[in-house]
């Protein structure tokens, strides 16, 4: 049996918060539901296996309170006083999420929503070090993290910069 076989598993999704950050931002917001399923999965696999992660990533609205819960409640080494508010991080999450609707420019603060999981991810990634402390961080952009960087700062360059353009038929900003 090799070393990384007896190695202990992770309990959440190991991912740099920086790579959550970027990829986050640069994919408009998708790589959080992968971000979401990836913690689901794992913990599925930890301690429920009922879950079903692909669905409770779809329907994120109604269960990233649970899984910031979920986070918050694993025994990570808290220091005196460290917290994390699951419940004020999941309730702005899924408001500043709603907020797409706004006029232009002004729906770009959706934008925004990695920020309130940060916390989370800074979380879960110290109960990773603490339950497994070897494991792969996944810190390196991969050359699939590249092209989604790539593609997804492409479409917000333009969507931006279509919020900002003015109509030429009625002369007002699009």
């Amino acid at each position: 049996m090799t070393d990384a076989a007896a190695a202990p598993a992770p309990p959440f999704f190991a991912v740099s918060t920086r790579k959550f950050v970027i990829l986050s931002f640069a994919t408009l917001g998708l790589y959080q539901f992968y971000w979401f399923y990836e913690n689901w999965r794992c913990i599925r696999d930890r301690e429920e296996p009922d879950i079903l992660p692909f669905w409770r990533a779809f329907f994120s609205y109604f269960f990233i309170i649970p899984l910031l819960l979920c986070i918050h409640d694993y025994p990570r080494g808290k220091e005196p006083g460290e917290t994390l508010p699951a419940v004020l991080l999941g309730v702005a999450w899924i408001v500043v999420n709603l907020l797409w609707k706004l006029p232009e420019p002004y729906n770009l603060v959706t934008l925004g929503t990695p920020l309130f999981l940060v916390p989370a991810q800074l979380a879960a990634q110290k109960a990773n070090d603490l339950a497994a402390p070897g494991h792969e961080r996944n810190d390196r952009l991969t050359l699939v993290n590249w092209v989604w960087i790539v593609v997804g700062t492409a479409f917000l360059i333009l969507a931006i910069i279509g919020t900002f353009v003015p109509d030429p038929d009625t002369d007002t900003v699009v």
